[in-house]
């Protein structure tokens, strides 16, 4: 679905867009726009991978973490019943 949005640009932001379509790297300032929306779109993806991995790999340390806590525990438990 396609929809028409006004956006305003501040003087350095909208020169700076012109600049790129002068330089012939995009045709016309709409498609700096939706150039750099495309890749903001693309590096969130990247950041949610991301994120997904880190959050795996915290859950994986915390489970080693309860794992080694558990016979440390029960290591001293079994040196007290001795």
């Amino acid at each position: 679905m396609s929809r028409t949005v006004t956006i305003t640009l501040d003087d350095e932001l909208l020169s700076f867009a012109e600049d790129l379509v002068e330089r012939g790297w995009f045709g016309s300032v709409e498609e700096v726009l939706l150039g750099g929306l495309r890749r903001l779109q693309h590096d969130g993806a990247d950041l949610d991978t991301l994120e997904d991995d880190l959050f795996d790999e915290a859950e994986e340390d915390e489970a080693e973490a309860l794992e080694d806590d558990l016979l440390t525990a029960e290591t001293e438990r079994s040196r007290i019943s001795s």
